[in-house]
């Protein structure tokens, strides 16, 4: 059988919840968080989860059955552990992002009467914050994963499985500027 998603542009979680639980606001373009979700679903996320429960995930979210009483360990792990998960990768991701494209006006803290512009080690320490809790709410969510794990069938691997989760070893990105 061949593997198909039949619901590849669902988001589990939008740019308008990161900008509700994140410093990222409204001065940064929906399409930027658009393309860092897609990034950190299709990649970091899919590959604690593997592609059968990202699958069954979106399709729940599509159908909008996650709501369904049926479908409760999905809603609690989509907004206890997935969605802090993406929200904080995806601002560990734009920080670049919003710094490269903001360069030409200057990324500026500001304090009081004075604005200077933001000195690289400011960034990298904003940019680690982030890192370090996206790490922390992956290992969550794959420690809560490896404890329930019969509470979600998408986990085992199966002739049509082309991801299988890695619920094993910690989560880490090396990823630094």
């Amino acid at each position: 059988m061949k593997a198909v998603n039949n619901y590849p542009n669902v988001l589990l979680t939008g740019p308008v919840t990161v900008k509700r639980m994140t410093p990222v606001n409204e001065n940064v373009e929906e399409q930027d968080i658009f393309n860092a979700v897609v990034s950190a679903q299709n990649l970091d996320l899919q590959n604690i989860i593997g592609n059968r429960l990202l699958w069954k995930l979106q399709e729940l979210i599509s159908t909008a059955n996650i709501n369904n009483v049926l479908y409760i360990d999905y809603k609690i792990l989509l907004d206890n552990y997935i969605t802090p998960f993406i929200v904080n990768i995806v601002t560990f991701k734009l920080m670049p992002i919003i710094n490269y494209k903001l360069r030409n006006k200057g990324v500026v803290m500001t304090n009081d009467e004075h604005v200077n512009n933001a000195q690289y080690y400011e960034m990298k320490n904003l940019i680690d914050v982030y890192r370090d809790e996206a790490t922390q709410y992956a290992n969550l969510l794959k420690k809560f994963l490896s404890k329930n794990r019969s509470a979600y069938q998408e986990l085992n691997c199966t002739e049509d499985t082309i991801i299988c989760p890695d619920l094993d070893k910690q989560y880490s990105t090396d990823w630094v500027i």
